[in-house]
């Protein structure tokens, strides 16, 4: 799930597969990427000649869903702009599997444990 504020992005929103995808490469990326780095991961099987077309489109697309200044470009790099109001569950639940490995005690880290679903439901 991706939410931008209050909003919760559907899948149809997407328009592309490819849209969502670029933003999951970014957005889970503590760096940057180039061009050329998002077509190596992206689409290694596309030609040379579509890459620049098939990435404008791509990045039009998702910046239309989450705004345009979601991604950023900055000395010819691509990264996700964390000043925005978003959310994004796989950084909910890596920040409490975090916050949990930080506790001492066992009974409050199966609580949290239990709070974000990863133990099973007999162990909460």
């Amino acid at each position: 799930m991706v939410k931008i504020g209050e909003h919760e992005v559907s899948n149809q929103e997407w328009q592309s597969l490819a849209a969502l995808e670029l933003l999951v490469l970014i957005i889970n990326s503590e760096s940057d990427y180039s061009k050329d780095q998002i077509f190596e991961l992206l689409w290694p099987q596309v030609s040379p000649n579509d890459l620049p077309l098939r990435f404008k489109n791509t990045l039009y697309r998702l910046r239309r869903v989450v705004g345009k200044d979601a991604i950023i470009l900055m000395n010819n790099r691509y990264f996700f702009n964390r000043s925005l109001d978003y959310e994004y569950d796989v950084e909910s639940f890596e920040n409490k599997l975090l916050e949990a490995d930080r506790l001492a005690d066992e009974k409050l880290k199966i609580k949290l444990y239990c709070g974000i679903k990863l133990l099973v439901q007999q162990d909460c």
